[in-house]
């Protein structure tokens, strides 16, 4: 049972990780409007600011999300990884 715990704390961490650490590295190498192509024209890489949670809406509410709804989402990811 310990184990389960474990990997739920792992997915966390890893997750709230990766997610920190990729927006560090795009801002740190991204330019405003600047287009890094990946594959042709299939796939590149914007910088983009987003001042709302999803698509633009709840802008006001970008604050308390960063700081709940991220958590909380990655402790549902875990939660689903624990169960099965």
């Amino acid at each position: 049972m310990l184990g389960r715990y474990r990997l739920l704390v792992a997915v966390v961490l890893l997750t709230a990780s990766l997610d920190q650490g990729t927006k560090a590295l795009a801002l740190s190498t991204l330019g405003e409007g600047e287009v890094v192509p990946l594959v042709g024209e299939l796939l590149d890489l914007r910088l983009r600011h987003n001042p709302g949670v999803g698509w633009g809406l709840g802008s006001g509410l970008r604050e308390l999300v960063q700081r709940v709804g991220f958590p909380l989402a990655s402790l549902a990811l875990g939660a689903l990884l624990f169960v099965l």
